[in-house]
């Protein structure tokens, strides 16, 4: 009777012991899973028509009136739409409101800042986001979105991005790891 008792406690042990070896695993694999598909959602809105038209419109006014020019510009753009989008009611102020080039800038920025969160917590896959996003992608960011950033926290005397704690800041500190 006691050797009985021993064998089902030591089988008892190895059931148990299996089933948190099997839980962690799962777990595990739960984890990785989410990874991947908040690297999709990300891909996906990415490729999204809107964000291919805001990113090319940066780029554009960028390439047109230069490094040195195009923070006015973007103000002088913005300022004008501003007072358009002032005359313009309901819907077709919403409607309106997603062609502006300061909502763009903003949707872009979100875009990147969103991600940097989710890579700076571990919750994409590191390789494949360096592996996805090429320095053409990202250099949007140093060239673009960073200096844009400050110009628009003075024009509209709004507080400036902290270095600390922005993310579009961790994503420039780690912009190398794209040029792989």
């Amino acid at each position: 009777m006691e050797d009985s008792s021993s064998i089902i406690a030591v089988i008892s042990a190895i059931v148990a012991l299996l089933s948190v070896i099997v839980s962690v695993i799962i777990a595990w694999s739960n984890k990785a899973s989410q990874k991947y598909d908040n690297l999709m959602r990300q891909i996906t809105t990415y490729s999204k028509p809107e964000m291919m038209l805001s990113i090319r419109r940066l780029w554009d006014l960028y390439r047109d009136y230069g490094e040195s020019n195009f923070l006015n510009k973007y103000i002088e753009i913005v300022s004008k739409e501003e007072k358009i989008l002032t005359r313009k009611m309901g819907a077709e102020k919403l409607g309106f409101t997603i062609t502006t080039l300061h909502y763009q800038r903003r949707m872009v920025a979100a875009f990147w800042r969103g991600l940097a969160v989710l890579l700076r917590n571990g919750l994409v896959p590191k390789k494949a986001v360096y592996q996805w996003w090429n320095q053409n992608d990202v250099e949007i960011i140093i060239k673009i979105l960073l200096p844009l950033e400050d110009r628009v926290s003075e024009h509209f005397h709004i507080s400036k991005l902290k270095e600390g704690s922005d993310p579009l800041y961790y994503l420039r500190d780690r912009i190398g790891n794209f040029y792989k």
